[in-house]
Formats: C-alpha cells, sequence, structure tokens
C-alpha cells in the first residue's frame, strides 16, 4: 500500500513540476528533455535489475514502439493538456484509463475481477469525484 501511495504522489508530483514546464517552454522539448533525464536515471536500476542486456531486432522494435509511441505520444499529449487546466484535473482525467482498462477487461477479456480490484476501481471513481466537485466548487467561485 505504501509503494502505491508513493507511486501516486510521485504522478502528482510529475504532474505539477511537469505543468511549470510546459507553461514555459515548448511541450515537446520539455517532453524530450524529461523523458531523456528519467531514462538517463533509471538504466543503472535496469541494468542492475535485468541483467545483461541481450536485444535483438524485434526487441527493439517493441521497445521503440512503446517509448515513442505508447507512452511518448501519450505523455506529450496530456502536456499539452496541462497547459490549459489545472494540474488535479489532468491527472483526475487521465485515471478514465484505468476505469477503462477495468469495464474492457470485463466485457472482451471475461475477467471476473475480485473484490479487492472492484473496491480499487471506487476508490479511483471516488477520487475523481472528489476532485470534480473541487473543481466546479472553483470554478463556481471564481
Amino acid at each position: 500500500m505504501a509503494l502505491c501511495l508513493l507511486a501516486g504522489l510521485s504522478y502528482a508530483a510529475y504532474a505539477l513540476v511537469n505543468q511549470a514546464l510546459v507553461i514555459e517552454g515548448r511541450v515537446a522539448t520539455v517532453n524530450a528533455w524529461v523523458f531523456t533525464c528519467s531514462a538517463l536515471i533509471s538504466l543503472p536500476v535496469a541494468a542492475w535489475l535485468g541483467g545483461p542486456l541481450t536485444m535483438n531486432a524485434s526487441g527493439w522494435a517493441v521497445v521503440i514502439y512503446l517509448g515513442m509511441v505508447a507512452t511518448g505520444l501519450a505523455y506529450l499529449l496530456f502536456s499539452v493538456g496541462l497547459r490549459g487546466m489545472s494540474a488535479a484535473t489532468g491527472v483526475a482525467l487521465s485515471k478514465a484509463e484505468p476505469i477503462t482498462a477495468f469495464v474492457l477487461s470485463l466485457l472482451i477479456v471475461g475477467e471476473r475481477p475480485a473484490w479487492w480490484s472492484v473496491m480499487g476501481l471506487l476508490g479511483v471513481i471516488a477520487g475523481l469525484w472528489l476532485v470534480v466537485q473541487a473543481e466546479r466548487k472553483a470554478a463556481a467561485t471564481a
């Protein structure tokens, strides 16, 4: 549970710092620097945990696709969105993805989730509701 809370705190910190950076600079440049620095910081840990690198051409293709398209493009669009909304709203809206994944796992894969998975989903939905209520209250007073 502590690691989950730390991950959430880290994501919130990322969103706040990234928002400040993209307001001041070009979105693509900021994202390139943020993810390059993140990769350089995580490479020693990955090497230590993963052992020697033995990649073939198809492995590199997957790594490039996941890095550039699946992650890079998604975070580029997220950063563009952060220029026009609060970081709290941006993070809250990004939590629609796990809700969508949960629903698709039920409908398409036929998964039957355990009770704690449903409780986690309800926690995400409750958090989204709290953020929406806070944003509506802030918009009404502004």
